[in-house]
């Protein structure tokens, strides 16, 4: 399930495998999950729990595809996962209407995401003592200096894009070593292996395969170099070298990638699905400032790829994903239960849908204007709709109101269709309980 495991539960403030409200702030839920992703699981929950006891009934057909294992890596899970449903075909009829994919975070559209791939760069030398560095080949300095040459490499050809700029990434491709290694010998050493590794965050203007059939040739370039001692990568003073030719010894670099290997999508921004989604932020949070971000997301690019027209969006924060003393707002979750049902009350809406065929939308209403400030996006099909009010008012307030933003329209034709992706299973009970009090 999208939820990563507690390493230490002592770090937390309360115990984070059961929900609790914070003691001086009762708006923020805590626990493990509550951002990622199990909120967004109780949220589509609660979704089509309203839609069953108001006995709602639309003109489109609405699925919740709760999704498992995007965190089990290291203990996978057969036959589970957005992978497998899409191989056996299970989410071919959503091809047909927008997919809300819940899975990002902050309460706006995230309409890019880039692609990432982790690499291990080795390089082998020879061992000798620090006092005698002219019969050995220092390993650490060789990798140090060969990744610098491979970022160098790596930024001239592939700098930031102009479609970057478009699709508001905040930053453009990286490479970067995040994590270091090396021979655990004695100060007074020179170490003959080194490792370094890191993470490639690709934008989606670029091909991941691409990068990593680049990034190997260059490697090769720095190792033929060194075998021809053309002195290429620089050296560290006067006696540090990468080749021995009287012993017939050089130094070496080596390549690895990590198995996972993810492709960034960007979403299509003149879709029904794009619209739908940000004139429900528009009109529920008086405000939408869609954005990207070089995070990464499993399979979604390839969903867009062979025909989903695929939008991404969440509810939880950002700042604690993946950390101690995960939280979500009870409020955000209010206004994300009325952001989704007014995204399915317009796909299901005849006027707002005709509207979008009749080329009414224009994507620049719903993104920033060059200083930031986003512009207004509500179009004239706003008003055949009205919110649902979060069911902690009362049961009996909430239920005509849900029905009346869900039912929207007679239906003119085929059906279309609608899915509401979230990641995990579980907890869906307590926070429908806390939004109904």
């Amino acid at each position: 399930m999208d939820v990563v495991p507690v390493p230490d539960v002592s770090l937390w403030n309360s115990d984070p495998f059961e929900m609790t409200r914070d003691e001086n702030d009762p708006d923020k839920l805590c626990g493990r999950g509550t951002t990622d992703c199990l909120g967004h699981v109780a949220l589509v929950a609660c979704i089509f729990k309203q839609l069953c006891l108001n006995k709602v009934e639309l003109d489109v057909t609405l699925y919740g595809v709760l999704i498992a294992s995007e965190e089990s890596a290291s203990h996978p899970v057969k036959n589970a996962g957005v992978e497998y449903l899409v191989e056996k075909g299970m989410l071919e009829p959503l091809k047909k209407g927008p997919i809300v994919w819940v899975d990002s975070a902050d309460s706006e559209p995230c309409i890019g995401t880039a692609g990432a791939l982790q690499w291990t760069l080795k390089a082998d030398g020879k061992l000798c003592h620090s006092g005698l560095p002219h019969k050995g080949i220092n390993a650490l300095e060789l990798v140090n200096e060969a990744c610098k040459i491979l970022q160098d490499k790596f930024y001239a050809k592939f700098p930031a894009h102009a479609k970057e700029k478009l699709w508001l990434f905040g930053t453009p491709s990286t490479m970067k070593p995040t994590q270091c290694q090396g021979m655990a010998g004695s100060i007074n050493q020179v170490p003959d292996w080194a490792v370094l590794r890191g993470d490639i965050r690709v934008t989606p203007f670029y091909e991941v395969a691409d990068v990593k059939e680049q990034v190997e040739a260059w490697v090769k370039e720095l190792n033929d170099d060194i075998k021809s001692n053309k002195q290429t990568i620089p050296v560290r003073g006067t006696h540090s070298k990468y080749i021995l030719p009287d012993e017939n010894k050089e130094g070496r670099l080596s390549i690895e990638w990590g198995e996972s290997v993810l492709t960034g999508v960007a979403c299509d921004i003149e879709s029904k699905g794009f619209f739908a989604v940000c004139e429900a932020f528009q009109e529920v949070r008086k405000t939408c400032t869609p954005y990207s971000i070089c995070g990464s997301l499993p399979l979604v690019a390839e969903m867009k790829a062979v025909g989903f027209d695929l939008q991404i969006t969440g509810f939880g924060k950002s700042a604690v994903y993946h950390a101690d003393n995960e939280y979500c707002s009870l409020k955000d979750m209010e206004n994300a239960f009325k952001v989704l049902c007014r995204i399915v009350g317009k796909v299901n809406d005849d006027a707002w849908c005709a509207d979008y065929d009749a080329g009414k939308k224009n994507s620049a209403d719903h993104m920033p204007e060059a200083d930031g400030a986003p512009l207004s996006c509500v179009s004239t099909a706003s008003q055949h709709l009205k919110a649902p009010v979060a069911s902690s008012e009362s049961q009996a307030q909430a239920e005509p109101e849900a029905e009346e933003a869900l039912q929207g329209h007679s239906a003119t034709g085929a059906p279309s269709y609608i899915a509401v992706a979230a990641c995990a299973l579980g907890l869906g009970a307590l926070i429908a309980t806390l939004l109904r009090k």
